[in-house]
């Protein structure tokens, strides 16, 4: 569930940003409402959380926390492959990591991604 909603969330932060100071001020509000109240990992497995806030909100943090670690082109890379790999078809959290890791040549989000996707304590921003 987090992979859609996530996405949506993500993209909506990029719809109403008007410039990429208002971006960087929207992403970090989340970041410290989320901090603040302890969000957990966006990754569930129980039917009466498919709808919590940390699917869509903690969800879009994973993707913000991925274009910050991997800069701007390598995410474009890897957002155009994944589409392409996995249109109008299923895709697990494992697919996405490993797609992450391949298509933006940094292995190392791995690391970064099981934290952000799974750890109940949220790993800080990368950058900040």
């Amino acid at each position: 569930m987090w992979l859609n909603e996530g996405f949506a969330t993500y993209f909506e932060d990029l719809w109403a940003a008007r410039d990429a100071d208002s971006l960087k001020r929207r992403v970090l509000a989340r970041f410290n409402k989320a901090q603040a109240t302890h969000m957990p990992a966006p990754y569930v497995t129980m039917r009466h959380d498919i709808f919590a806030p940390r699917v869509y909100q903690r969800g879009a943090l994973v993707l913000h926390a991925l274009q910050a670690t991997v800069g701007d082109a390598a995410f474009q890379r890897f957002l155009r492959g994944y589409y392409q790999r996995f249109a109008f078809g299923n895709v697990s959290t494992a697919d996405f990591i490993r797609t992450a890791a391949e298509l933006t040549g940094t292995p190392s989000v791995v690391q970064l991604l099981n934290r952000w996707i799974y750890d109940a304590v949220m790993p800080a921003f990368p950058g900040m």
